[in-house]
């Protein structure tokens, strides 16, 4: 093989290689190497390194760079579900402990909720200690939603859970059914916050399925033991931070640009607070079921009379009843 040939391929395998040491797929791979050559290993390991021939040598540089990408990419699949699964999304035979586990953490909000109108109490009247705790406890309590039906076996649920109930408690808008529409009309620099923030909260998770998988290497390393418990409970924590900033995130994203979602689906944006829950309720149904809103909350698409929605369906009558009678009673 012409040695420009071998030279081009051996830079392109390096920047590859460049590129592959800073994931967490190599670190785990790497790990496994020096659990399974240290220390007895390590000596035949190097003098076979040093006298193979050149094509070998490329043949394992790329076979290895093939399988930390491999991996790594089998990972970054699994992300999401394992994400779902952190929050507390499990399967159905898992219901019993998912159930156990939520009214053990509701026990616990009693306690803190308790706490915090004692708090509250004395906060005014106290030092900057009672203060400062009547804060901490107060920003703790808003990571969990206000309804125990809403909340989640873990933590870090809880924290997402809250992000999603907070455009639907304010504004009558439930996050995940709005959310496609709504990220249509943000601007550029609020999905790139966004995108960066879910960017890091899935990498969070990623790491933590490498730091418990380290654990197929504790029969060749005793150390292997301390990463595997270390690694997850690091990124779990990384993950629980994420989680908040993001969560503020989804939440200022309703609160600036909702208005920009009712125009764009051709609905009037409620002037006047009282009315916004009602409304917003009424477009999540618009949008999720195609529910006709009451008369007025369509903007005219041409002329001055208002678009008169067309006839609910049957399936839905009972829904479009009960909401325009509450728009009508307010």
């Amino acid at each position: 093989m012409p040695a420009g040939l071998w030279t081009g391929l051996a830079g392109k395998v390096g920047e590859q290689w460049a590129a592959a040491v800073l994931t967490p797929a190599f670190a785990f791979w790497a790990g496994g190497l020096a659990a399974w050559a240290v220390p007895d290993r390590w000596h035949r390991l190097d003098q076979w390194l040093h006298t193979m021939p050149l094509t070998v040598a490329a043949a394992a540089a790329v076979s290895a760079l093939i399988l930390v990408v491999v991996s790594g990419t089998v990972v970054q699949r699994l992300t999401l579900p394992l994400l779902r699964l952190l929050e507390g999304y499990w399967p159905r035979w898992l219901g019993p402990l998912r159930r156990a586990l939520v009214r053990a953490r509701g026990r616990r909000m009693r306690r803190s909720e308790e706490r915090w109108q004692a708090l509250a109490a004395a906060a005014d009247d106290g030092g900057a200690d009672a203060r400062a705790a009547f804060v901490a406890l107060d920003a703790h309590l808003r990571r969990v939603p206000a309804l125990a039906g809403n909340r989640m076996p873990t933590r870090l649920g809880d924290v997402l859970r809250a992000a999603e109930t907070w455009p639907a408690d304010k504004y009558g808008l439930d996050a995940p059914k709005c959310w496609p529409r709504l990220w249509l009309v943000l601007p550029e620099a609020a999905r790139k916050e966004l995108s960066d923030a879910r960017s890091s909260l899935d990498q969070g998770a990623a790491t933590w399925l490498w730091g418990l998988l380290f654990a197929v290497w504790i029969p060749w390393a005793w150390w292997a033991v301390i990463v595997a418990i270390t690694v997850p409970a690091g990124a779990y924590l990384w993950m629980l931070s994420t989680a908040r900033g993001y969560g503020d995130l989804i939440e200022s994203a309703f609160d600036v640009h909702r208005v920009a979602l009712y125009e764009a689906v051709g609905f009037r944006a409620p002037g006047d607070p009282a009315l916004e829950v009602e409304v917003g309720r009424a477009l999540t149904a618009y949008l999720w079921h195609g529910t006709p809103p009451p008369p007025g909350l369509l903007r005219p698409t041409g002329g001055d009379s208002p678009v008169t929605p067309p006839p609910p369906h049957s399936r839905l009558r009972g829904a479009w009843a009960w909401l325009l009678s509450s728009y009508r009673a307010r």
